[in-house]
């Protein structure tokens, strides 16, 4: 007692002898007087104090902080712990029970069929809580103990050759919830092969691929509820069946002796007890020497499902199949079934070409398909509609090779066509090919000019021609419609070979012709050439009047000026260099200008490359020579282009300049 009058809590560290006082009324702030006090097994001091008696306090280091955890509704008289630290705090005046489990921060009413106003309350060794009130004596319905240690039933403790999923049985235990099972190989459970929680049942059994043969494994169990796990029980022991060879399997099917087999069948035996693998043999040889088609180590099941493409029709297949486990193989089944295949229809075709959904294709194009194990004939259909119930352009059923030329004047210009194949034999027709695929012819292109260079090595001894053009479908890739075709790579020094290089560059494409977009004004072809052992000179001819409006020019690719012919005004050029093994052609349009002049000097150039730069040829009636001035004022007959040109007119007049693009 202070010497206010409240209870004080004190603290003696020498059996009573000296007292310290650890909680008065001004403690921690809080104020009031201890009423009542409990210590749990971690050294935690728990009191109930303040002037109503309501509040709970908690200190961790024997009384020197305090700690506020809660406030009751009506001032608690009792408060206790039990081994599990687990905290019961019963109210005077309200006659409720508060759990704690977790030292005071979550609490939980326990007051289920208590009625009453506390006068005590203790709790004995098994867990159960004891209360008076003033009339009455209640005690609780369940323990506020965890669960007793279960008692092992079977296997029997040191049991020998078990199965590798046996079950384990135990007694139930008191107010158990769950139960949990351990399995090990060491008594200590230190390696602990399994570890099963949440059992509901007294009893469990082990699930396939935990225990091995030859065993021996240690097994225990305790069980559980809400106030947490109980001891385990006793550990027991068992061993797991030794491990010897696996027996041979039994053959089930197909059948020992069976015909008509499919292609792809399933081959199936019984499960061989232990067997972690199976090896399947198959061949022609009853005697497994040769041809094994299968020699399988590794099948995991008792059934195997032989591939499409192994087997071949109307033969006679012998097959066999042993088991093995961690012993080792067994000895192989006996007898050594055998099945014949069956000849079947044909299979369906694979197309090859032309690929599905592939363009630019001529009108007589080649269908090529895989050959059919089997198959007799084919036939093949091509058609407008993807369904192939109308427009069949053709139906064809007396092939007897995997390839169709399509004859002439069966497809057009620009159309989609649709081709699918199927194969047949004595048993009957297969299935369609599937998918069908589909292509579109090329365009029909249309030349808008065109002229041929004849070129040929020395004495004629080897000739050849290319062809330059502009179409208004042309590209600068290969246009096939155009008659363009890729060209093989140069043949090696000494052969005879000439060809144009197209303006792509992925991938490079080489052709005897190169037809040009009528759209481009100035266009450049690039010719390359070897000669035969024949050697040089190179002789080049043309036709120029095939040749239209504009300008061509035959040079060098070097510098232009080595070879430098109009193509206009010649139709042959010789070439005595070997080291000319190049040539470009450069084409440029032609268009009409109108120069307007007034009367008196102008200021005139000329805007186009014209055939005559004359002043006579562009501006006849000029009444001066053309000047242009460097330094001074200089006469020029012949004018170049981007240069201004003084020239003085009696009359203004417009004149219409015609010549190349620049």
């Amino acid at each position: 007692m202070g010497s206010s009058g409240w209870p004080l809590l004190l603290r003696s560290h020498d059996n009573g002898n000296n007292w310290d006082v650890i909680f008065n009324q001004s403690s921690g702030g809080y104020g009031g007087y201890v009423k009542k006090v409990a210590v749990d097994n971690d050294g935690i001091i728990y009191a109930i104090a303040d002037p109503n008696n309501s509040k709970l306090y908690r200190t961790i280091d024997s009384g020197v902080n305090w700690q506020f955890i809660k406030t009751f509704n009506y001032a608690p008289n009792h408060i206790l712990i039990n081994k599990y630290n687990h905290i019961f705090v019963a109210e005077y005046y309200g006659g409720s029970n508060y759990l704690s489990t977790n030292n005071g921060i979550n609490w939980s009413s326990i007051n289920s069929g208590f009625s009453g106003t506390f006068e005590s309350i203790t709790i004995d060794t098994n867990g159960y809580l004891f209360a008076v009130t003033q009339s009455e004596f209640f005690v609780s319905r369940h323990s506020t103990l965890s669960p007793f240690a279960p008692v092992p039933i079977q296997p029997a403790f040191g049991s020998d050759s078990l199965q590798l999923t046996p079950l384990l049985d135990w007694d139930s235990s008191a107010y158990a919830v769950n139960y949990r099972v351990q399995i090990s190989t060491d008594s200590l459970f230190i390696n602990v092969t399994h570890n099963q929680t949440d059992i509901t049942q007294t009893q469990f059994t082990v699930p396939s691929g935990i225990l091995t043969y030859n065993t021996k494994y240690f097994w225990r169990v305790n069980a559980s509820n809400q106030y947490g796990e109980g001891f385990w029980s006793q550990v027991w022991n068992f061993t797991t069946i030794p491990l010897s060879l696996p027996n041979p399997p039994t053959l089930l099917i197909p059948q020992n002796n069976s015909t008509g087999i499919s292609l792809i069948p399933l081959l199936d035996w019984n499960d061989v007890l232990t067997a972690t693998d199976y090896h399947l043999q198959l061949s022609v040889d009853s005697n497994f020497v040769s041809n094994l088609l299968i020699n399988d180590t590794a099948i995991t099941s008792s059934q195997f499902q032989v591939s499409a493409g192994l087997l071949n029709n109307l033969t006679k297949y012998y097959w066999r199949v042993r088991a093995k486990n961690p012993a080792g193989w067994g000895d192989w089944s006996n007898p050594v079934f055998n099945f014949t295949t069956i000849l079947s229809v044909p299979s369906s075709p694979v197309l090859l070409t032309p690929a599905n959904n592939s363009a630019n294709i001529s009108l007589t194009p080649v269908l090529d398909w895989t050959d059919v194990t089997n198959a007799s004939s084919y036939r093949v259909q091509v058609s407008t509609d993807s369904n192939f119930v109308n427009n069949l352009v053709i139906n064809d059923s007396t092939l007897i090779s995997s390839q169709y030329t399509v004859p002439q004047n069966k497809l057009i210009f620009l159309t989609k066509y649709y081709w699918r194949v199927n194969a047949k034999n004595f048993v009957g027709t297969g299935n369609w090919s599937n998918p069908n695929y589909s292509f579109t012819t090329l365009q029909n292109c249309i030349v808008t000019w065109q002229s041929n260079i004849v070129i040929n090595d020395n004495n004629n001894a080897r000739s050849d021609s290319l062809t330059i053009g502009t179409s208004a479908q042309a590209t600068n890739g290969l246009d096939i419609c155009l008659g363009e075709a890729q060209l093989p790579p140069i043949p090696p020094t000494g052969i005879f070979d000439i060809r144009f290089v197209l303006p792509v560059t992925n991938p490079l494409m080489d052709s005897k012709k190169d037809f040009r977009n009528d759209t481009v004004k100035n266009i450049i072809w690039k010719m390359k050439f070897q000669t035969s052992v024949s050697g040089y000179p190179v002789t080049l001819n043309w036709n120029n009047s095939a040749l239209p409006q504009g300008s061509f020019y035959l040079k060098d690719e070097v510098t232009g000026t080595i070879v430098n012919v109009n193509m206009k005004a010649q139709n042959t050029c010789v070439l005595t260099n070997p080291g000319i093994t190049s040539l470009k052609i450069e084409y440029a349009q032609t268009i009409t200008v109108p120069v307007t002049v007034l009367s008196g000097w102008n200021i005139v150039s000329v805007p186009v490359l014209a055939l005559d730069m004359s002043k006579t040829s562009l501006f006849p009636d000029a009444a001066t020579p053309a000047y242009w001035f460097n330094n001074g004022y200089i006469a020029n007959d012949t004018l170049k282009n981007g240069v201004g040109y003084f020239i003085r007119f009696n009359t203004g007049n417009t004149y219409n300049i015609n010549g190349s693009i620049i």
